[in-house]
């Protein structure tokens, strides 16, 4: 005979919005491909870098990238299409920061064999200079993308959703990760700041995507 104590909670994960799932899901994959070009140059010897330079591993990329730049699409081609006026000019702007952030291992790639980067590793001050544009260029982007989702609220004369310091986790933790590892010499938080500023800018898709709620188990007595 079952009672109330039978009852535990537990969150239900529903897909709510599957194409905004599909782009959060490819800006995660791009963050991954990023932070595993920061890590052959931080961390691998000159021996152990030549799978940056493998044609194997750049068609894998180049694949994942066509598809990523897909998912975004699929994400963006229904609300452009049935968007009027303003609104339609803003989510195509939205469309084109994603498929942008999405090619960012292209760019990088292209970056690094003009510069015979693959074969002669840039000096530490390069890099930097390099990641700190990177950095810059996700900032834009993240401005600009909440941004564009208040005027788009503002159009559709919905009130704005005011966003607590939860919807930032990743971008606080980030900040954690750098306060503590760059000091002592790390290079942790190098690796981890694609992987966290990506996952960060794909949170407004995840949220969007799926719907977490609480839900309790009960079992009728017998």
């Amino acid at each position: 005979m079952s009672g109330e104590g039978d009852e535990k909670p537990f969150f239900r994960v529903r897909i709510s919005d599957g194409r905004s799932l599909l782009g959060g899901i490819a800006l995660l994959i791009t963050g991954v491909i990023v932070a595993m070009m920061v890590q052959h140059y931080v961390a691998s010897g000159e021996s152990d870098s030549g799978i940056t330079r493998s044609r194997l591993w750049w068609e894998v990329v180049l694949n994942l990238q066509i598809l990523s730049v897909g998912m975004i699409w699929f994400c963006y081609s229904d609300r452009i299409s049935d968007a009027k006026g303003p609104v339609r000019r803003l989510q195509i702007l939205l469309c084109g920061f994603a498929i942008l952030s999405a090619l960012m291992p292209s760019v990088l790639g292209a970056v690094s064999a003009a510069n015979n980067w693959f074969s002669i590793r840039p000096g530490p001050q390069t890099f930097i200079g390099f990641f700190i544009f990177g950095v810059v260029f996700w900032l834009i982007t993240l401005v600009a993308q909440l941004w564009f989702l208040g005027l788009r609220s503002r159009y559709a004369n919905r009130k704005r959703r005011k966003r607590s310091a939860a919807f930032y986790a990743p971008a606080l933790t980030l900040g954690a990760i750098a306060l503590f590892d760059a000091p002592s010499g790390g290079t942790t938080w190098l690796t981890m700041t694609p992987v966290l500023l990506y996952l960060q800018g794909a949170v407004p898709y995840l949220l969007k995507g799926l719907r977490v709620r609480p839900k309790k188990n009960r079992n009728p007595a017998t």
